[in-house]
């Protein structure tokens, strides 16, 4: 399955349009944000950056956890999630998925790796 540009943006709007309505999306040199307020009275965002060129994804919550998620485009995806704050190199969480459907790609990732974001 090849992962494309547009494929992805769709699918991450898509996804997160449903947890929030205040979503940003900005392109910056070919790398898209997306921030999404998850708690208005504890100021809390989620910030999902994706990096085109090096086929990245990077995943915050402020001000506590940072994840450096990384997969290919293949027929599956690997996700290495690590917590930098704690320590830098130790792995936290590794799971293949297997990507069948663009349906399925994004719902996978958040479900299966990402804490749940709650509904506002």
């Amino acid at each position: 399955m090849r992962v494309t540009k547009s494929f992805l943006i769709f699918n991450m709007y898509k996804d997160y349009m449903k947890f929030n309505k205040k979503l940003l999306k900005a392109n910056y040199k070919g790398t898209y944000l997306f921030e999404i307020l998850v708690d208005e009275e504890k100021k809390a965002y989620q910030y999902y950056l994706i990096d085109f060129d090096n086929l990245s994804v990077t995943w915050q919550e402020t001000p506590f956890e940072k994840y450096d998620v990384k997969f290919s485009t293949d027929d599956a995806i690997m996700l290495k999630i690590t917590n930098k704050q704690v320590n830098p190199s130790k792995l936290v969480a590794e799971k293949k998925i297997k990507a069948e459907g663009k349906q399925e790609y994004i719902s996978k990732l958040t479900s299966d790796f990402f804490p749940t974001v709650p509904k506002l």
